[in-house]
């Protein structure tokens, strides 16, 4: 039988990696590097899925870069793939579309991006809506992914958890932050789930990828600590400052996309916080 053929952009990057590596055993895919070349008209093009841009950092530091990448790329390779006959297209997009709320943010929030990470997220998936009649249009509006680091991706290595994971074993960490900021924190087995079910089915439309709840920093360091302590017999400290780093705790609604692909136990983010330790010890 012969595979479908899938492109992804940005496969060289931190969940582009570990999504290809996930997929390459079940259908043809091809990485994207500027190559047009690979779109050419196929009997099994099948999906493409987006991912590459630069990110939040990055955006902030080249406005005009950020719009160049992330949102004239997208229109380009939307383009590329309707003239191909792609069937379909999903766009990771972030939850940083929304902005600051202090309500539980579904799906049909009004969009009030506040950095240009956001605002050229939200460029994209507009590209996206614009061209959804002649191609079959996916969009995750994805919160904060917990993932155990892969050698080849230096960024992975500096996420929070990644990091106070990696640096206890050498001295004491301090953090800007007090702790108490919250975030909506999803595995990434999870995020796979949600890939592998808009893969085999027909669905469309725009789906948060999260948890539906928020830990605080704190808290999860206060989980990470004893098992840490145990692996090495080190007891190091994390010192924390003085003020929250995020002024909003904000809460994404997770219930349009549990009716497609429920939260299991496998996707509980403390099992991939485990392999993130057992990387590192």
């Amino acid at each position: 039988m012969v595979k479908k053929k899938i492109i992804i952009t940005g496969s060289r990057g931190y969940l582009g990696s570990i999504i290809f590596n996930h997929l390459k055993k079940k259908y043809n895919l091809t990485r994207y590097l500027y190559n047009d070349q690979i779109f050419l008209n196929n009997k099994n093009n099948y999906a493409i899925l987006h991912l590459a841009g630069l990110d939040k950092a990055s955006c902030q530091k080249d406005p005009l870069l950020a719009n160049k990448v992330n949102v004239d790329l997208t229109k380009k390779i939307i383009n590329l793939a309707i003239k191909s006959g792609f069937k379909k297209l999903i766009f990771f997009s972030s939850v940083h579309v929304y902005g600051s709320s202090n309500l539980k943010i579904t799906e049909k929030a009004l969009l009030k991006p506040t950095n240009i990470y956001g605002i050229t997220k939200k460029k994209s998936e507009n590209i996206c809506i614009k061209h959804s009649k002649k191609i079959d249009i996916v969009i995750f509006r994805i919160s904060n992914v917990v993932a155990r680091p892969i050698k080849e991706n230096n960024q992975s290595k500096n996420l929070i958890i990644n990091f106070i994971c990696k640096n206890l074993s050498k001295k004491d960490i301090s953090l800007n932050s007090n702790g108490e900021d919250a975030r909506d924190f999803i595995s990434i087995n999870y995020l796979l789930s949600c890939i592998n079910f808009f893969l085999i089915n027909n669905k469309v439309g725009i789906y948060n990828i999260c948890s539906g709840k928020v830990l605080k920093i704190k808290d999860i360091v206060l989980r990470i600590l004893p098992k840490i302590r145990k692996k090495i017999k080190l007891r190091k400290k994390i010192f924390f400052g003085k003020n929250k780093i995020d002024i909003n705790d904000q809460r994404f609604s997770n219930n349009k996309i549990k009716k497609l692909v429920q939260i299991k136990k496998r996707h509980d983010i403390f099992q991939e916080v485990n392999k993130i330790i057992n990387y590192y010890y």
